[in-house]
């Protein structure tokens, strides 16, 4: 059984808005960190590497690094790759 069709996102329980639970079991099975998981949240929700720094107090490069290896861990290449993968879940 695939990993994509083994997740749910019922939000029965859970006060999360769709996109922030999606990213959250998303994360869950790709093994993202806390941390990355915070980035991960705001990429999904259309903010750059600029924002992130600014937002999470941490250097640039330490927002790229971050969105490299979330990408890396979730098997994408691209922003629009991440996005699509969130809509399937989203869809499924």
């Amino acid at each position: 059984m695939s990993t994509e069709s083994s997740i749910s996102i019922s939000n029965r329980g859970f006060a999360q808005p769709p996109l922030a639970y999606a990213c959250a079991q998303l994360a869950k099975t790709h093994g993202l960190s806390p941390r990355e998981t915070e980035v991960f949240l705001l990429l999904a929700r259309g903010r750059n590497a600029k924002y992130i720094q600014q937002k999470l107090f941490i250097s640039l490069y330490t927002a790229k690094s971050h969105k490299a290896r979330i990408f890396q861990k979730l098997g994408v290449h691209s922003t629009q790759e991440m996005l699509d993968l969130i809509d399937m879940l989203l869809e499924a």
